[in-house]
């Protein structure tokens, strides 16, 4: 199938656009992503990679959704067209409200386009809030570690760094309580047989032992010294 066919195929089925119409507008998205529509009729394995997301991205909004789901959408991209890419997403946000759910493991990018953050762990999520508040006053002890594991380009900072243990014991039985407890530096009894609930934690939400009522349970869990502030 060539590039144009795949772009204005959602076109046809949920606005029944055929022939010259849905050319029409399928001309106008690709310019709209900063592609040429005599490229229309090209296959995917003339472009590259870059390109290849453009025309993902004029699918995705040939039918003017409210959410689009992106899934590591530039991890395959060099930086210079990933910040392309990028720059392209947060246009097209601004000018059609689009929400994204953007999913990625590159937190410098996710710092760059996400407005609200939820952090992930075996699958669940065990912190949700702003931006600003993730990096700036990580919780959760996974978060606090990933925040801290970010390169910094700044090669007379030296700061301590809360790793992530590469290897852990795994359990023979499903786990009763925290799924981080056994690499948590923070770990009680209790986050071994009881599962935390997410809780609300100074403007953020936590699933962690640690917040009960909104604050740290044992002297030193809300500190971020190692976590460098930014403006």
């Amino acid at each position: 199938m060539v590039v144009g066919d795949s772009v204005g195929e959602p076109l046809t089925v949920h606005r029944r656009l055929k022939g010259a119409a849905r050319r029409t507008v399928v001309e106008e998205l690709f310019d709209r992503v900063g592609l040429k529509p005599d490229q229309l009729d090209r296959y995917p394995y003339e472009f590259s990679g870059g390109q290849l997301q453009r025309i993902a991205v004029a699918r995705a909004i040939s039918t003017d959704p409210e959410l689009i789901v992106c899934d590591e959408p530039v991890a395959a991209l060099d930086m210079s067209i990933r910040a392309q890419v990028i720059n392209l997403l947060h246009s097209i946000q601004e000018e059609r409200d689009i929400a994204y759910v953007f999913i990625s493991h590159d937190l410098s990018l996710v710092r760059l386009i996400a407005h609200r953050i939820a952090v992930m762990f075996q699958g669940r999520i065990v912190e949700v809030g702003g931006t600003a508040q993730i990096f700036h006053e990580p919780r959760h002890p996974y978060t606090k570690a990933l925040v801290a594991a970010i390169p910094q380009p700044d090669p007379a900072r030296i700061r301590r760094r809360n790793m992530i243990p590469l290897t852990v014991e795994q359990p023979a039985v499903e786990v009763l309580g925290c799924d981080y407890a056994g690499r948590c530096p923070e770990v009680m009894d209790r986050c071994r047989l009881e599962r935390p609930a997410l809780r609300n934690a100074g403007g953020v939400e936590v699933a962690c032992h640690l917040y009960e009522g909104g604050v740290a349970a044992v002297a030193g869990a809300g500190e971020t010294s190692d976590v460098p502030s930014h403006p």
